[in-house]
This record gives C-alpha cells, sequence and structure tokens, in this order.
C-alpha cells in the first residue's frame, strides 16, 4: 500500500513525538529517582534556556542549508545525543546531552515548522491537518507513559533511550520522499542579516495572532508546572495520576476522528471549555470526574493548537512575511515563557501555599480566554487553489 505525503508527515510526527516522551520519561525518572527532585526541574529549565539564547543565529543556518538537509542533520545529531546518555549515563553527561538536544531543536523546530506551513499550503484544509498533527502529538503523550513504565520495569531506562534513538531513523524513513520532492532548496530566499522578525514592527494580524499563541503557551506551560502537584495535594495516587495524564493524550488523539467537523468547530468554545477543565483539575477529588475533565481538555487543547497555528500560517502567507523568521521568533518566545513558568511555579510551591499557586494558574488562564476572544478575530483565508496531498 502506498502512503500519501499526508499521512507520511503525519507517521514522521507520531514517532518522533513517542520517542521524545519515551526519551522524556526515562530522564525524568532516572533523574527523579538517583538525584532528586529538583533536578528534574533544573532539566528543564536546562532545555528551555537555548531557545532564548541562541535563536539570533537560526537565521545564518537556515541560509547555507537546505530545510531537506536541515531535518535530515537535526535527527542524525538528536539521535547521537541520545546515544551519549545512554554510553554514559551520570548526571553531567545528562545535563550535557540535554543542552546538546535544545541546541539542536532551536535550529530544527521553525525549520520544521516552515516545512509544514509551506506543505499545507496546497491542502484542502490547513486548519484539519494541523489538528491532526497535534493529535499525532497527543497519541504519544496517551501512549508514552504506560509504555514507558512497562518498558522501564521489564527492561531498563536505558532501553527507553535505545528506542528514542532508532525512532528517529524510523520517522526520516517516512519523510525522505517529501524532502526530495518539495524541500531540496534553502530555507531562506534573502540574506541572513535580515531574517530577524521585529515584533513591534510586524503587521498587526501578525502581531495579534502570535499575542494568542503565546497565551496559549503560557496557558499550557502553567498547567504543565501545576497538574502534578495538584493532583497529588487532591489525594490522587501515582497509578491514578499515571491514567489522568494519559487522559489528556486519548482527548487529543480523538480530534483526529472529526475530519472536516474541525473546520466548524468554535474556537471560542473550546477556550472557555478549557478554563471549566481547569478548575475541576485543581479543584476536585473524584477520580472519574477529573479523568473525563482530561479527555476534554486534551481535544480542546489539541483543536485550538490545530486552529491557532492555521491562522499563524495563514496570516504568514497573507502578509508575505518569511514564515522561517516568525517561527524562530515563536521558539525563542516558548523557551522563555517555559523558563518564566517554571521558575515562578517553583518559588510559588516553596513560598507560598498550593492554593496562592493555583489561583495564579487559573488568572493566567483566564487572561489566556479573554485574549483570545478580542485577537482571535484577525484569521485570514488565503484564496489560492488547495489539493489534497
Amino acid at each position: 500500500m502506498k502512503l500519501n505525503n499526508k499521512t507520511k508527515l503525519f507517521l514522521f510526527v507520531m514517532i518522533n513525538s513517542i520517542g521524545n516522551w519515551l526519551t522524556f520519561t526515562a530522564l525524568s525518572l532516572k533523574l527523579l529517582e538517583e538525584y532528586g527532585v529538583e533536578h528534574v526541574t533544573i532539566g528543564l529549565l536546562i532545555q528551555s534556556i537555548p531557545s532564548v539564547l541562541l535563536s539570533k543565529y537560526v537565521g545564518r543556518v537556515s541560509d547555507q542549508f537546505s530545510i531537506k538537509n536541515l531535518v535530515i542533520y537535526s535527527q542524525v545529531l538528536l539521535s547521537l545525543s541520545i546515544l551519549g546518555i545512554v554510553l554514559n549515563d551520570n548526571i553531567y553527561m545528562i545535563y550535557i546531552m540535554m543542552i546538546v538536544s535544545s541546541v539542536i531543536r532551536v535550529f530544527y523546530t521553525p525549520v520544521f515548522n516552515s516545512l509544514i506551513g509551506e506543505f499545507t499550503a496546497t491542502l484542502a484544509s490547513r486548519t484539519q491537518f494541523y489538528t491532526q498533527l497535534s493529535a499525532a502529538g497527543s497519541f504519544a503523550i496517551m501512549a508514552s507513559p504506560a509504555l514507558g513504565a512497562y518498558i522501564s520495569l521489564e527492561m531498563g531506562l536505558n532501553f527507553l533511550l535505545i528506542i528514542d534513538f532508532f525512532s528517529y531513523y524510523v520517522s526520516l524513513f517516512f519523510i525522505l520522499d517529501i524532502l526530495r520532492q518539495q524541500f531540496n532548496k534553502k530555507t531562506a530566499t534573502k540574506s541572513s542579516s535580515n531574517l530577524a522578525f521585529n515584533f513591534l514592527h510586524s503587521p498587526e494580524k501578525i502581531k495579534a495572532i502570535m499575542i494568542v499563541w503565546f497565551l496559549f503557551l503560557f496557558s499550557g506551560a502553567a498547567l504543565n508546572a501545576v497538574e502534578f502537584p495538584a493532583l497529588s495535594f487532591n489525594g490522587f495516587e501515582r497509578e491514578q495520576i499515571g491514567y489522568i495524564v494519559a487522559a489528556w493524550g486519548v482527548g487529543g488523539f480523538m480530534s483526529l476522528f472529526l475530519g472536516n467537523k474541525i473546520n466548524s468547530v468554535s474556537s471560542y468554545l473550546m477556550s472557555v471549555v478549557l478554563i471549566l477543565v481547569y478548575f475541576v483539575i485543581i479543584y476536585s477529588d473524584n477520580f472519574n470526574v477529573v479523568f473525563f475533565m482530561f479527555v476534554i481538555g486534551g481535544l480542546s487543547m489539541t483543536i485550538i493548537s490545530g486552529i491557532t497555528k492555521s491562522k499563524i500560517q495563514n496570516n504568514i502567507d497573507a502578509e508575505d512575511v518569511l514564515s522561517i523568521s516568525v517561527w524562530t521568533y515563536i521558539n525563542k518566545g516558548t523557551g522563555l515563557i517555559n523558563v518564566v513558568i517554571y521558575v515562578f511555579f517553583s518559588i510559588s510551591f516553596f513560598w507560598f501555599n498550593e492554593c496562592v499557586s493555583y489561583l495564579s494558574f487559573l488568572g493566567f488562564s483566564l487572561i489566556y480566554v479573554i485574549s483570545y476572544l478580542i485577537y482571535s478575530k484577525y484569521d485570514v483565508t488565503v484564496h489560492q487553489h488547495r489539493i489534497d496531498s
């Protein structure tokens, strides 16, 4: 059976995501069990900092290589960073390889997002495909905790890393044809000196939808920071927490089966639903209720992610802005948001009680929804002939 390009790209994202989540599981468990919980937080911070410091160099690199070569080189280098931890898994090697991996992703992530933007320009529904890619990541969230727990118990944590090592090459198999057909050219058509993105001087539509996206990431990062402590404080056991977290992935994966209905889903409604989900997650101690809310939350966030990414790329096309410069700026902002959130909640949990931390989290979430209602009017439909690939 011959796979079409959309399916190949979907499988590339899904396999990559599963490998990455298995690595995250392995390293988090290793740091937690052998070195203490504070090292898990340090690891998260370490992986967030390079995107803040190094994003300005993305233009120089992208000006020299084709998208095809950048994707291939990144996948190979990421696999080698995993192999380094397998061969020597002391705390210093883990931190070094986390930094190396994060540095590689600084250059890879905006290039890949630019690739997706160019690929989706010919699709019948850009929003639907962006949502499908988000669903692929959700499948990884759903499958990896259970798979990681089983493999780590039966075969050890290093076996999770070995799976991730091979996942890079398996995923490349699915995308090589697409890279050869469509992306065997330089990523930038302007000189690297012109690739810097100036947010203040960008078109209003680009600026507005980026604000929406950053607030969306801010809310998501805050949830990541408080969900485990919240579930623990509410009396859930480790096994129950594992099922609840996997439920988020189940909800996200369900969006895959909505098909063309994604185009008629209201992002406003999904945002309001998400806030209701947040309130229940923080304050409920009923397992069935929280499990169901995580399913709804995963579904809502995946749909919002697909819709918003589609709007970003639509506005990039309409305003004739260099795609890779916008996604590089977004990648840098993502790293900065993660640093701020993880530091804030680490201090918050240490100095204040959990109630203050949860209220601040809900405040972030409410700000996000209000801003979404204001800014998401900036949408553009690109009027061009689109076909399924």
